[in-house]
């Protein structure tokens, strides 16, 4: 079975389905309207279709984010209980879990938070630019990228439940509860 997806009336590259099941789950833009997605469920896949290639590395976590004024795109995907994050042409991984996969507001630099298993425990990090960045034990929640990119904050859980910000890797003084930049 073939699918086709139009956009302003003019055929995309055509697809094939590879089951009757196959639905198509989602079209969005990206905030520019330079490049599209489509999100395809098949009932034993989701994956995603980026301005009209197949991208089925791997079962599609949550939506394809895409890069401010570019034609760039990152996904979180998984395949074998192994995590990924699909940036462009670059694959990231494997990982036991995947969160906060962002562009910066600008578009130029690019993040997430990964874990991934180490003999007799987990390894947190903070993954900035394709680079491995702050490194714990302990849960990294709520990255934040600054506008430009040129900061990166989150939120480090420590012992007893206190939380601490991060700013760029180094602790403030004070605990907040979650970053925040000011946003144009």
């Amino acid at each position: 079975q073939r699918g086709y997806i139009a956009l302003d009336g003019i055929v995309q590259k055509p697809f094939s389905f590879p089951s009757p099941l196959t639905a198509l789950e989602a079209l969005y833009f990206s905030s520019d309207s330079k490049s599209w997605v489509a999100v395809i469920n098949d009932s034993t896949n989701r994956y995603a279709v980026i301005n009209g290639v197949s991208n089925n590395y791997g079962m599609l976590v949550g939506n394809v984010e895409f890069q401010p004024g570019g034609y760039g795109y990152a996904y979180h995907y998984t395949t074998n209980k192994a995590h990924f994050v699909r940036h462009n042409t670059r694959t990231f991984g494997p990982y036991s879990q995947i969160s906060a996969v962002q562009f910066s507001a600008e578009g130029k630099h690019f993040g997430f938070i990964a874990t991934r298993r180490i003999p007799g425990d987990m390894e947190n990090f903070v993954m900035i630019d394709g680079k491995e960045g702050f490194k714990t034990n302990r849960e990294i929640r709520h990255l934040t990228l600054s506008d430009g990119g040129l900061h990166y904050a989150f939120i480090l859980s420590e012992p007893n439940y206190d939380h601490r910000m991060y700013l760029d890797g180094k602790p403030l003084r004070s605990a907040l509860d979650r970053p925040q930049f000011t946003r144009r």
